[in-house]
């Protein structure tokens, strides 16, 4: 009597997954950032050819349809992703900033992790991979020039700063510093919005800001508030322009002109 075999049995889950991964097929296929959709055993089921191509320097292994990547990782790392693929399958998503060998050469890669739903089941987890070591490199070459800026700008008999086209706060001397914190009790933090906080001293800058970055150059004069007695101040404004000739913020130096 032959035996009879019993056909696998297909999850509703997997159903779902094979379902997203049809979506998923037609929108990945044209990007460079790198995507994996896993199941819940954190088998890879889908993934870009960008995926693919850095699969054996991320992992040491070609990218294939049922390999658990988390096997190819150090064991320090592999306990570290685990975790955080434990809590996406929990319902929380992942945000990091990695680096990683690609041929000798060190990469900085921005990743994402969100879990997949049909209906209220989750049933894997997408990554998406970006590349950002342009953006980091830019950002070291942002912060040697701020600190050769920094040593210069305190060479000024005056108050200077920049802010970028949120009117973040790039870079600022102590002369600025302390006239900033004589008024809030703290001076400003790099990368703090400085003309957002509701008042209509904030309206004032941001329309004076507003005029630098539309390409103006020119200077306004009015008195220094909270200081008795009364000093008056004259503002310099000028736009930062880069190489390819776009404005990308505004500089600012102030210098005491009462008489």
């Amino acid at each position: 009597m032959s035996q009879q075999i019993e056909p696998e049995r297909i999850e509703p889950s997997d159903l779902a997954l094979e379902a997203f991964k049809t979506d998923l097929q037609a929108v990945i296929e044209s990007t460079d950032d790198l995507i994996a959709l896993r199941d819940r055993k954190n088998r890879l089921v889908l993934f870009n050819p960008s995926f693919a191509a850095l699969a054996p320097h991320l992992f040491g292994a070609e990218a294939t349809p049922g390999l658990c990547t988390l096997d190819y990782l150090p064991a320090p790392a592999r306990q570290h992703w685990a975790e955080v693929l434990a809590r996406v399958l929990q319902g929380d998503s992942h945000t990091e900033e990695l680096a990683w060998p690609v041929e000798g050469v060190t990469h900085h890669f921005e990743l994402t992790i969100r879990p997949v739903y049909a209906g209220d089941e989750i049933i894997g987890s997408v990554e998406f991979r970006r590349d950002i070591t342009g953006r980091k490199q830019m950002e070291e070459a942002l912060r040697n020039e701020s600190a050769n800026l920094t040593s210069l700008i305190e060479n000024i008999d005056g108050s200077i700063w920049s802010v970028d086209r949120e009117y973040r706060l790039l870079v600022s001397n102590s002369i600025f510093d302390q006239a900033v914190t004589k008024i809030f009790g703290a001076p400003f933090k790099v990368g703090e919005s400085i003309a957002n906080r509701g008042s209509n001293a904030d309206a004032e800058w941001r329309a004076y800001y507003d005029r630098a970055l539309s390409g103006e150059r020119f200077s306004i004069e009015r008195t220094q508030p909270f200081v008795t007695p009364s000093r008056w101040k004259e503002y310099f404004f000028n736009p930062i322009i880069d190489q390819d000739g776009g404005i990308t913020g505004v500089t600012v130096f102030g210098r005491d002109i009462t008489t």
